[in-house]
């Protein structure tokens, strides 16, 4: 509503916005407000980031309990900017197959890094039912992964989360299992673990192998606990 006082004219008729600055009477229409509609559909920058936000804290706090270091902020906002660069990368893509990758193995734990301890990686595949296959080469443990001194037993936590990414369902699939072996010379034979998923067509996965290594001190057998010596890092991610 326009007001008309000491010859200035003040306010808003519909779009047409009437105001007076030094003296002078000016008239200039409203902005725009920028909302979107709800029928507009997001820009894939737009919804990359909200899938990432959303998500990606989902996932981390579903893992949180398989994962033996404690979780900071950090652990979270890399996280979502990492999921939110991967997602923009195959979002142009018709599928975006589960594979391990150097772009995409992402160290969860942000002072370990995975690849400066375990030096042979496994190939990693999933089917359409969801059941991801790991396997591992034949290896000597001693010479294809670091330790700390004193180790005596490697465990490798192999994780596979699964989440729709539809309809903000935030609830994921946490499936696990371990390859333990002891930290010496002998070669182990080639391996093979199975996890089933149960995930969907459309479900996006994302393989988590995280490390745990057993020392003995004072003649007991201890798990150690030192940051440094817990890696855990995301090897494959994509969508079935």
């Amino acid at each position: 509503m326009a007001r008309f006082e000491n010859g200035n004219i003040s306010g808003a008729i519909g779009n047409i916005v009437f105001y007076t600055m030094d003296g002078k009477n000016y008239v200039k229409a409203k902005p725009a407000t920028g909302k979107r509609k709800k029928t507009q559909p997001r820009s894939p920058q737009v919804q990359s980031f909200s899938d990432a936000s959303i998500y990606g804290t989902s996932v981390i706090n579903w893992l949180k309990p398989h994962l033996a270091f404690t979780f900071k902020r950090i652990t979270y906002n890399a996280f979502r900017s990492w999921l939110n660069f991967s997602i923009r990368q195959h979002q142009s893509e018709s599928t975006w197959p589960l594979s391990v990758a150097g772009t995409l193995l992402y160290n969860i734990n942000r002072e370990s890094e995975i690849r400066d301890i375990l030096l042979v990686l496994p190939s990693i595949t999933s089917d359409e039912t969801g059941n991801i296959s790991i396997q591992f080469p034949s290896f000597i443990p001693v010479n294809q992964i670091k330790a700390p001194n004193g180790t005596t037993e490697v465990q490798l936590k192999l994780i596979a989360v699964s989440n729709p990414f539809s309809n903000a369902v935030k609830i994921c699939s946490v499936k696990s299992e371990l390859y333990i072996f002891s930290y010496d010379k002998n070669m182990l034979s080639e391996n093979e673990i199975i996890i089933a998923t149960n995930a969907k067509t459309g479900y996006m996965l994302f393989v988590i192998i995280a490390i745990t290594f057993k020392g003995r001190r004072g003649g007991a057998s201890i798990l150690i606990t030192d940051t440094k010596w817990l890696p855990a890092a995301i090897m494959a991610a994509g969508k079935l």
